[in-house]
């Protein structure tokens, strides 16, 4: 065996000595994760509770106006340093003007937040002493609320409620007026409550469930005879943080009225803050031995697909 063979024969041990070390290692580490690794809920995401609680949810919206602020001098800093023909550049799109619009908008949907965030005081008054400071908040899931409003309680919305909500609406319908007190009609994952609202308004014994108070301190704030006393009361701009896939820039930084109908709570709505998981079937008022007699509807819209196991729903 020359030198050269002896060499490559050395290398080539010495590689597979490394690789099987390296395993070994990987095994072992996958192993130990493995064995420390939480066990996933059998719940599916909606067992999350915390991530949309009333108090998250709460310091979201708070903290809404300066967080977007901030983001608007980001991008001013950004404009400012440019130099040469970049400068020039942004100049001649006329980038300033675009900054600008987007503080307006912000301006705009920092008043909203902030009417959320003065009724949700007066109606949770433990808010008030609460330290925010030390949760986490989520802004992606306030801006999600604000879209949600423009969809479920604009003129806007009308076209995409119309597509969905009427194949839902035309079966419930089919229920002789007379007897849809007595029906009772479940929507799960219910967000801004204009399909529970809907199905109310047509006679249903109607309850509504959604988690996320992200939603629920929204439809609060349309429901609050103290906050929303008209239609078209509340303005927002709900797609200006996204300059991405726009047709221009009004398209971007438009404006939407708020609500088209004026919502108020109704005898035969129950409101329910709470995960779907954990509900119980509905009681009979007529029967004692049949004490639990469920829902005669359950409409699923936007909800099942929120289910990591849908099992479970």
């Amino acid at each position: 065996m020359d030198l050269q063979q002896s060499y490559a024969i050395s290398t080539a041990l010495i590689f597979i000595a490394l690789s099987l070390v390296f395993f070994r290692r990987r095994i072992s580490t996958l192993l130990t994760l493995s064995e420390h690794r939480p066990e996933e809920s059998p719940y599916g995401s909606t067992a999350q509770a915390p991530s949309f609680s009333l108090q998250r949810a709460f310091a979201s919206f708070q903290a809404y106006p300066n967080v977007v602020a901030s983001e608007v001098t980001s991008y001013y800093s950004k404009f400012n340093s440019l130099r040469g023909g970049h400068r020039r550049v942004a100049l001649e799109l006329d980038y300033p003007s675009k900054i600008e619009a987007l503080r307006k908008c912000n301006a705009v949907n920092s008043d909203l937040t902030r009417g959320i965030c003065e009724m949700a005081r007066k109606e949770f008054p433990e808010l008030t002493s609460m330290n925010t400071k030390s949760l986490p908040i989520d802004i992606a899931r306030v801006r999600e609320s604000l879209k949600h409003l423009v969809r479920d309680w604009s003129v806007e919305g009308a076209r995409e409620r119309r597509i969905i909500f009427e194949p839902i609406l035309a079966q419930l319908e089919n229920i002789p007026e007379s007897e849809r007190a007595s029906c009772r009609v479940l929507v799960p994952g219910a967000g801004l409550g204009r399909l529970a609202w809907e199905v109310c308004t047509r006679g249903f014994d109607t309850t509504s469930c959604e988690l996320s108070f992200y939603m629920n301190l929204s439809l609060r704030f349309l429901l609050s005879p103290s906050h929303t006393t008209t239609t078209f009361q509340h303005r927002v701009s709900p797609y200006s943080h996204w300059w991405s896939h726009q047709r221009s820039n009004a398209n971007t930084f438009r404006e939407i009225e708020i609500p088209d109908v004026l919502p108020r709570r109704q005898p035969n709505w129950t409101i329910l803050e709470t995960d779907f998981l954990g509900l119980s079937p509905p009681s009979s008022p007529f029967s004692d031995q049949q004490p639990f007699v469920g829902y005669d509807f359950i409409v699923t819209l936007y909800f099942i697909d929120t289910a990591s196991n849908i099992i479970t729903y």
